[in-house]
């Protein structure tokens, strides 16, 4: 199972000190996950425009999550922004409730060559989401609602994932929030392909160790 950090932060200047932390720790092809939040969408604000996005540097793979009303408006500036952060693979995650024209999503990151996917809040019926599969392979599942790190994991998300990996085997399922080492293995068990985590690895004494326990209480056979 993947690991993915998270960097949900007010500023630019915290962001780019976690990516250096994770970039101590993570290997060439790992990803790390950066949550914009647009206090709108939801009650948190982060750091996150486009134009402070163009002045991080990583060498890490990242996903862009973006929990902002209309994200259609903002997309097009975001997809330019992504290839001067990286040159290793990028996605862009939406939230499902604020998208208002999934073909233009499409279109624009099949353009632009980058991967995107949709995210689902907690209260949200998965059933919603038949229609879109077809085209939208890679889900987040947050099992908190939309906004800061360091909230409660929701217990309810465990049978979202479980129906969603039963009927749509090849979607990849990734999981976002309140995660400790015991309820990664329990998303685990009911199919997650990935999890991602805030403030449990970057609000560790030791963010290494904690990437690491997360790592391998996941990956035991």
């Amino acid at each position: 199972m993947v690991v993915i950090p998270s960097i949900n932060v007010a500023t630019l200047a915290e962001a780019t000190e976690q990516i250096r932390k994770a970039e101590s720790f993570l290997r060439a092809g790992d990803w790390i996950q950066l949550d914009v939040s647009d206090g709108v969408f939801t009650d948190h604000r982060t750091w996150g425009a486009p134009d402070e996005l163009m002045m991080l540097r990583t060498s890490l793979c990242v996903e862009l999550h973006l929990m902002i009303v209309e994200p259609e408006r903002l997309l097009e500036q975001y997809l330019r922004a992504l290839p001067n952060v990286t040159n290793a693979a990028t996605r862009v995650i939406l939230q499902y409730e604020a998208m208002r024209d999934p073909s233009y999503i499409l279109s624009e990151c099949r353009r632009a060559r980058v991967e995107v996917g949709l995210s689902l809040a907690p209260e949200t019926d998965p059933e919603f989401l038949a229609l879109y599969l077809r085209d939208f392979r890679f889900l987040n599942l947050l099992s908190v609602p939309p906004g800061p790190s360091g909230q409660q994991f929701q217990s309810s998300v465990v049978a979202k994932i479980r129906t969603l990996k039963q009927r749509h085997p090849d979607v990849i399922l990734e999981v976002d929030g309140g995660m400790t080492p015991e309820i990664a293995q329990l998303v685990r068990a009911a199919g997650a392909d990935a999890i991602v985590s805030g403030s449990y690895i970057f609000e560790s004494p030791s963010p290494r160790a904690a990437y690491e326990e997360l790592w391998s209480f996941t990956n035991k056979n």
